[in-house]
């Protein structure tokens, strides 16, 4: 039984045309107080088919990452005998940390240490998300919600923490009711296997001869829905994802670039969209001469678009197309006046 993310190190990307790679810069988590603060700037237009943005802080970054395990119990599928085992270290699961934390600083967002979970237990976990949703005060004033989860995963939807395992859909269920978050989305991203296919090239592209689904038949059913909400996992059902030891895995890097490059133009659909794009097409790890693949897939009850934040290029943008409209509507009204009457 294959649980761990399979290590690509001869992956070979092409990278994409206008996709700009993470700068090496220094990673600082910003200090908690007001004057270090990102606020959201409330001058900036927004579409109006887009969420509203009514509180001050542009959104809450959560990441758990799960680099080190304990020894787990496991049963062992061929024998049915439960047995100690213990997991690969996720090297390079580091560099998607600074790749989050650059990236989202620079769209304007703050960061607390405290929100950054390293090698937690399951209780830890669960503990965090509880810490989160008793933050009311912080909660009513945040305009979005980001939750990364980077880990070793099982088919059905299973996350490793340190100490054992976790469903995917207790993280998200958590915030179904919350008040505070009502009407704001909140993204959940999972970064780990579900399984030990895997999809590959050869002369007529197909997936593994093995039944697989996008996503667990158990995971969304009506009660582990919540509206908007954006949850995107790294693979589809039963097959693996990849990650390179030293740069990272593939679904975490071609996000950062792609948030960095476009994430102040499109919504965050759009994002998503360019990113399983590029991780499907400019990526591939060969091994024993296949070349193995990976398809991200992106859930979503977001009801309205929701961009990252508001900027200069959006709001004159806006301004623009207003001024079209309403120039539009002047022209009508005019050659409503000039039309003889009958």
């Amino acid at each position: 039984m294959n649980i761990t993310e399979r290590d690509a190190t001869s992956f070979k990307p092409k990278v994409a045309e206008n996709v700009r790679r993470q700068s090496q810069v220094r990673t600082t988590i910003a200090k908690e107080t007001p004057t270090e603060q990102f606020i959201e700037p409330r001058r900036f237009n927004l579409d109006e088919f887009e969420y509203k943005r009514a509180g001050t802080d542009p959104g809450r970054i959560v990441i758990f990452n799960q680099e080190i395990f304990g020894n787990l119990k496991i049963c062992n599928d061929a024998t049915g005998k439960v047995e100690d085992h213990r997991l690969e270290t996720r090297s390079g699961s580091r560099q998607d940390v600074i790749a989050i934390i650059n990236t989202f600083q620079r769209m304007g967002f703050n960061i607390r240490a405290n929100d950054v979970l390293s090698n937690g237990t399951v209780e830890d976990v669960l503990a965090k998300l509880d810490e989160v949703l008793r933050d009311k005060e912080s909660l009513a004033e945040t305009n979005s919600l980001f939750i990364f989860f980077l880990t070793h995963g099982l088919a059905g939807d299973e996350l490793y923490a340190r100490d054992g395992i976790l469903q995917c859909r207790k993280i998200w269920t958590k915030f179904i009711d919350c008040s505070e978050l009502k009407g704001k989305p909140k993204m959940f991203i999972f970064q780990a296997c579900k399984g030990d296919y895997y999809a590959k090239i050869d002369d007529h592209p197909s997936f593994n001869s093995d039944p697989s689904t996008l996503v667990h038949l158990n995971t969304f059913k009506p009660k582990h829905v919540g509206m908007d909400m954006l949850i995107f996992f790294a693979t589809i059902e039963g097959n693996e994802s990849y990650r390179n030891p030293l740069e990272g895995t593939w679904l975490i890097q071609e996000l950062c670039r792609n948030l960095s490059s476009y994430g102040r133009r499109d919504d965050m659909i759009s994002i998503c969209m360019r990113t399983t794009k590029c991780v499907t097409g400019n990526y591939y790890h060969q091994e024993e001469g296949e070349i193995l693949k990976q398809m991200p897939v992106l859930i979503t009850t977001l009801s309205k678009k929701f961009y990252v934040n508001r900027n200069k290029e959006r709001h004159l943008l806006l301004e623009v197309l207003k001024e079209q409209k309403e120039t539009k509507d002047l022209l009508v009204q005019l050659v409503a006046l000039l039309q003889p009457h009958v």
